[in-house]
């Protein structure tokens, strides 16, 4: 479970926290056959099942004693008259704080007790998963140069799924993926090879949108036209041509690639007027003449609404270079460098969380969110044995992170950043110990930056698209320690 600072302010708004209960199980079993002969084989089946019971959607929220927007005012209220229970807001149940309402003597924090808010009936984005597979694999020696290698993996997946508005969602998917490898062994020195893939993702149930009647499915289609209740399997189609070769003391690898993604999860919000369930009868937020009618606010003659969150399907494309290399430069010295650099390009992909101030929410064209197109590291390394036995180690790392975009729109970016560590000491048998520095340079950046709605402003809770920031994580300063271990 984490805790977390809700809506990310420097003032204490609202804490959060999103208890979860998983448990899972894997086994493998394989066949090989004769790995010295020019067929080469192998044959197995795995399984892997996963109990998974997750709150999601922001799980359980207290809003505390203070806001952005001024004084605290005593005594939160959830409608008109009606007084918030002590310590519980929005969604699960968590011990009131102290004297919730004395606003002049308690201070703002919160007290988490026992109760994990975990449970089947109302978990967000919890699921049950049965995933079994057969595979088997070929690889067959044309020639002493040329080496031919297939695979295929046929795999059955079980899923339950349990979401917003929803009963349990019953999913089942099945597919068979292929892997195919040409090698082509120039020398003892030089190798160029060639690869198809193909790989999923199994599909979902689209959160609010599966059980939605359909009045509420008309809804939101108007939002986006191409919402469906159930999201097919993601689906990867990748092609890769490499070369990996040595020259004395370096060893250089380049790989080139590219690769069509279909049926990609996007995000999207919209604004509902819910049709009553029999859950939702007697409500104190809401007036519901009868099931099935629509959800009105107290006033009984206002619709009621709810934001929802869903996923459209959409079509993106990626493609790019990695290149690795080492050089042993003596006895003692040895760099590693690797550059990568990447483009991707949405083709289709519907994402409408800044449309009010877009105008816009198809984002064709625009490359995808939080990866940097160019990537780059250099490492020195130094080895040597001291006459008492104890081995000596120096390693520099020197890294390079490219400007990424906040999110799906490409209004805002990242800054790319260089990051330098540093570390060396002494080993010997099963004792090690070292020094480092990390962020040798004190460098200051972010890390990561993501869009997110500004849960500060009271809006928010109402339209989460009204009011949008972008959350950073910064790089951690300088930081300075020793390690030792004992291997027993």
């Amino acid at each position: 479970m984490w805790v977390r600072d809700f809506d990310y302010t420097a003032h204490s708004n609202s804490t959060a926290r999103d208890p979860y209960i998983s448990r899972d199980r894997t086994f493998d079993v394989k066949l090989l056959g004769n790995q010295d002969s020019n067929l080469r084989w192998l044959v197995g089946a795995n399984s892997y099942s996963q109990h998974f019971i997750h709150r999601g959607q922001g799980g359980a929220i207290l809003l505390e004693c203070v806001n952005s927007f001024g004084m605290p005012v005593a005594g939160y209220f959830v409608a008109p008259g009606v007084p918030a229970p002590p310590g519980l807001w929005f969604l699960g149940s968590i011990r009131p704080p102290l004297a919730p309402f004395d606003f002049a003597s308690r201070g703002c924090h919160i007290e988490y007790g026992a109760g994990n808010s975990v449970d089947s009936g109302s978990g967000n984005n919890s699921d049950d998963v049965q995933s079994m597979g057969i595979y088997a694999s070929v690889d067959y020696d044309i020639n002493e140069q040329l080496t031919l290698s297939a695979e295929a993996r046929w795999q059955k997946e079980e899923i339950q799924q349990i979401l917003q508005q929803s009963s349990i969602n019953e999913l089942n998917f099945d597919n068979i993926l292929p892997r195919v490898i040409l090698r082509y062994k120039a020398s003892d020195s030089s190798m160029f090879y060639a690869s198809y893939s193909k790989g999923v993702l199994p599909g979902k149930a689209n959160d609010a949108v599966a059980n939605a009647t359909d009045r509420e499915l008309a809804q939101y289609k108007a939002t986006q036209p191409n919402v469906a209740r159930f999201l097919k399997e993601e689906e990867l189609d990748s092609i890769e041509l490499g070369w990996k070769g040595n020259v004395g003391r370096v060893n250089l690898s380049v790989a080139v690639y590219q690769a069509d993604w279909e049926n990609q999860k996007g995000r999207s919000t919209a604004v509902i007027n819910e049709d009553c369930r029999a859950a939702d009868l007697g409500a104190a937020n809401w007036y519901c003449a009868s099931v099935g009618a629509p959800k009105l606010e107290l006033d009984q003659s206002t619709p009621y609404y709810n934001v929802r969150n869903f996923n459209a399907m959409g079509d993106s494309e990626i493609s790019g270079i990695e290149i690795e290399g080492d050089i042993q430069l003596n006895d003692n010295w040895s760099l590693n460098g690797t550059l990568g650099m990447a483009d991707s390009e949405f083709n289709d992909y519907q994402y409408n969380f800044v449309t009010a101030f877009a105008g816009f929410s198809q984002m064709a064209g625009n490359t995808m969110p939080r990866y940097p197109e160019d990537m780059a590291s250099l490492s020195a390394t130094y080895k040597n044995t001291l006459n008492n036995g104890w081995d000596t180690f120096f390693r520099a790392d020197l890294n390079y992170f490219g400007e990424t975009y906040a999110d799906e729109s490409n209004f805002a970016t990242c800054d790319s950043y260089s990051l330098i560590n540093a570390r060396g000491g002494i080993q010997r048998d099963n004792i090690r110990m070292e020094v480092y520095v990390s962020n040798v340079g004190d460098e200051e950046a972010w890390t990561a930056c993501a869009r997110w709605s500004d849960f500060a402003s009271p809006s928010s809770f109402a339209l989460f698209t009204a009011s949008q920031g972008i959350s950073v994580t910064p790089l951690r300063p300088r930081n300075v320690g020793i390690r030792i271990s004992y291997d027993f």
